[in-house]
């Protein structure tokens, strides 16, 4: 996940609503670095609410119109979508230099050898955590945890950047909720694979 690209997918200017939903459901899945993904058709018809065929043509929308690329796989390889293709180079520049000074607990020089892969928030730290909100601690431990042993990422303190973590999950949930809110928090039967959630951020967007 790429709260980054995420952010920059929202403001992105694109006309079309359904292929800006796309768009954000890939950065949802990609790496800053690379800014690259791999999800299957089902999970992004799955994860954006919408059918395989408008997926797909949504897919061909942005790759026509410069927002992604994509490597084709074969029936053992998943596709692989790189997003904002053009840009990659100097955005993950940009990305470097914010998280250096928005969060100095990350850093990529080594400063202990602690075990990433076995470590573990405590009920201290989990309970401090959820006084701003409940949080799924396993889910969000392991995706942690797996983000940051692909990054390659060295902390200070684990527990600290954990925090950090989860105080920008926290805060796109509630942003969530808000803009569901907003777009009178229902989404019409007839036409399921509208997200009411994207509806609200794209008013926001615009007002």
């Amino acid at each position: 996940m790429s709260f980054i690209l995420m952010a920059r997918a929202m403001k992105a200017d694109i006309k079309d609503c359904y292929a800006k939903w796309l768009l954000v459901c890939l950065a949802d899945h990609a790496d800053e670095e690379r800014h690259r993904c791999w999800p299957s058709l089902e999970r992004l018809a799955k994860r954006s609410s919408m059918n395989r065929v408008t997926v797909t043509r949504k897919l061909n929308y942005l790759e026509s119109n410069g927002y992604l690329i994509r490597k084709r796989g074969n029936s053992m390889k998943s596709t692989i979508y790189t997003i904002f293709p053009d840009d990659s180079e100097k955005l993950v520049a940009q990305c470097n230099e914010v998280v250096a000074e928005s969060n100095p607990n990350l850093s990529t020089k080594l400063y202990n050898n602690v075990a990433l892969d076995k470590w573990l928030p405590n009920d201290t730290l989990k309970n401090s955590i959820n006084e701003k909100g409940e949080l799924d601690h396993d889910n969000e431990t392991t995706q942690f945890i797996n983000y940051h042993l692909a990054k390659g990422t060295r902390f200070k303190d684990i527990s600290r950047g954990y925090r950090y973590w989860c105080n920008n999950r926290l805060k796109w949930n509630a942003e969530s909720k808000s803009s569901s809110k907003i777009n009178g928090g229902k989404q019409s039967s007839h036409n399921r694979h509208k997200p009411s959630f994207f509806s609200g951020v794209v008013d926001q967007i615009k007002s």
